[in-house]
């Protein structure tokens, strides 16, 4: 691919007469390279983070780590931590957390009468960690949350 936008390139290097006229088609050229460099690494991210949250999205109700996510781009583990917390602006734990929060969220608006462990284990955490990220995102025990919209429900 590379080789292919350099041939799209205009390269007057050897028609150049003077230093001047060399060091301005050298410069152009750099900075044309330049660009394109930084559009490929642009896309190259654009991707990485698709699949990073198509991994998550797809498989939050599993037990997931960085190390899986990692084994599943076949990047290092470090990479892949920095990477994410570049593209997404949050860590992999706290961005599966609140993305696992607001599944639990969705669950109990559809199923207000269901038992919290079994939202917990339809997510992919403990009924203990469930409760940690509904405190950390609404200020709400689950089953707080859960007796809320059961009020809400029945003053309809």
């Amino acid at each position: 691919m590379l080789f292919g936008q350099l041939e799209q390139l205009d390269l007057p290097l050897r028609s150049c007469r003077t230093y001047e006229e060399l060091h301005q088609a050298a410069l152009d050229t750099l900075a044309a390279l330049d660009h394109w460099f930084s559009q490929e690494r642009e896309k190259s991210n654009n991707s990485l983070a698709e699949n990073m949250l198509s991994f998550i999205h797809d498989n939050y109700n599993k037990d997931i780590s960085l190390f899986s996510l990692a084994d599943y781009l076949n990047l290092s583990r470090n990479y892949v931590s920095t990477l994410f917390k570049n593209i997404v602006g949050r860590n992999f734990k706290d961005y599966l957390g609140e993305f696992r929060f607001q599944m639990a969220c969705k669950l109990v608006e559809e199923q207000p009468k269901k038992k919290i462990k079994e939202i917990a284990e339809q997510v992919g955490c403990t009924t203990e960690i469930l409760t940690r990220l509904f405190v950390r995102h609404s200020d709400l025990l689950s089953s707080e949350y859960q007796q809320r919209l059961w009020q809400d429900e029945l003053n309809g």
